[in-house]
């Protein structure tokens, strides 16, 4: 944020270390609020990005920042990476080159970590015939990524929303036995309530594999039915990743469920004029319309 942002509103003749310094003293990596299921992990992004405007501020106004943040005795490198960070990554193609066309997109609204695991359930509920209820047991196995965010035993706590988010066996129980998962899915009452999705949860087991990789895929999944079949899926690359993107079909179901769940509600013609609107942002003359129909 702090990169990108001064020029585009008007602060580019403020110090780039001053403001990227002064980010850097507020920015912050632990997952603590992950492992411990609170809603503190949300506002964690807000929190960093909230830093990197708030630095731009400082700056003009004279507050100085650490300059060396990325190769100091306390820089990115040292404190983070071990000295062992690539540089020239950071000027490569610079101004040509734009990740953001690398970035994924999240299909379902859980932890990124198990959608690889809901497209698993998703592929053998699709490609088979059987009934949910002959699931005898469930394996599914987790890159080490992915097994230290989503790979616990499914339990509910005081945050049954985040429990159900951030569980690789409740991801593949609700999408087994109803399907694409939606935001309601994920409701506390939902959650809590859900007695047939707690207990297909708790037949499946998490096991971490592929040492080798700090991917979060590949992921494998099996599935023991009472008659002894044994049904697989394997997915290289979760729905909504540069190397398998959503269809229109994939966004438009998203785009409709984040508006069916917002504290406004929106008309069925409310909802085209802002499709219409978010489908060409950079054709808008003034983009306040857009957060004028929000």
């Amino acid at each position: 944020m702090c990169y990108t942002g001064s020029g585009d509103i008007g602060f580019s003749g403020v110090s780039f270390f001053s403001r990227n310094g002064l980010a850097y003293s507020q920015v912050h990596g632990n997952r603590q609020a992950l492992v411990d299921g609170k809603l503190a992990k949300r506002m964690q992004p807000g929190f960093s990005a909230f830093a990197g405007v708030q630095s731009l501020f400082m700056a003009l106004n004279g507050i100085s920042g650490a300059r060396n943040i990325l190769q100091g005795v306390f820089g990115i490198s040292q404190l983070y990476a071990d000295s062992n960070i690539d540089l020239e990554c950071i000027t490569n193609n610079l101004g040509t080159s734009f990740e953001t066309s690398n970035i994924s997109i999240k299909p379902y609204p859980s932890c990124r970590c198990t959608h690889a695991v809901i497209d698993a359930a998703l592929k053998i509920k699709k490609e088979r015939e059987f009934e949910i209820l002959d699931i005898v047991s469930g394996e599914i196995s987790l890159p080490p990524a992915s097994m230290g965010q989503v790979g616990n035993r499914f339990k509910l706590r005081d945050n049954p929303t985040v429990d159900a988010q951030f569980s690789a066996q409740y991801t593949a129980a609700i999408s087994f036995i109803k399907g694409k998962p939606a935001l309601r899915d994920f409701e506390v009452e939902v959650v809590s309530s859900a007695d047939n999705v707690i207990a297909l949860a708790g037949r499946f087991k998490t096991v971490e594999f592929r040492q080798d990789t700090r991917e979060m895929t590949p992921i494998e999944m099996k599935i023991k039915l009472t008659d002894g079949r044994v049904f697989k899926a394997c997915i290289a690359d979760a729905l909504g990743s540069p190397t398998n993107p959503m269809s229109q079909e994939d966004a438009l179901f998203k785009f409709n469920d984040c508006l069916d769940h917002c504290v406004k509600q929106y008309t069925p013609k409310q909802k085209e004029g802002l499709l219409k609107m978010t489908g060409n942002l950079l054709g808008i003359d003034d983009i306040s319309k857009l957060f004028n129909c929000l």
